[in-house]
């Protein structure tokens, strides 16, 4: 599988090319590995070797399409999209409720530095990933 497809995330709208969607990552020469939940993933394009991100998945709830960024959706067990986490946060345990409420009521998205610095390569064609990191951390002290 060669071409990309597109994923948008329906809570943050963020949109990424993704290479497989699904569970097992056999199509991309990777073995031995079953992932959780039916997801969206790209090869690792930093490092030489087959690792992989996970971009989001579906909602286990409602269906929604959402990226893995902690305001968009929690992976406990299954995902859920933000809303499905917080009408059913009652049936996690109170550290994650904890988490919930505390994530879902933050101003700045906490997706992982490197989705986060891999995204702002793709939106400004940055070609050093180390280059984009560091705009990235810039872009979070202005924003405080």
């Amino acid at each position: 599988m060669d071409q990309l497809e597109q994923f948008t995330c329906d809570v943050c709208e963020v949109t990424f090319s993704y290479k497989f969607h699904g569970r097992y990552l056999d199509d991309l020469g990777i073995k031995d590995i079953e992932l959780l939940e039916e997801a969206f993933v790209i090869l690792d394009p930093f490092v030489p070797t087959k690792d992989f991100l996970v971009l989001g998945g579906h909602c286990s709830v409602c269906n929604a399409v959402v990226c893995v960024d902690r305001n968009c959706s929690l992976f406990y067990c299954r995902r859920f999209c933000r809303r499905c986490a917080l009408s059913n946060s009652q049936e996690f345990p109170t550290a994650i409720t904890k988490e919930l409420k505390y994530c879902y009521n933050s101003k700045i998205s906490y997706l992982s530095v490197p989705l986060l610095a891999f995204r702002i390569c793709h939106i400004i064609e940055l070609k050093c990933y180390f280059a984009a990191i560091k705009l990235y951390y810039m872009l979070i002290r202005l924003y405080f």
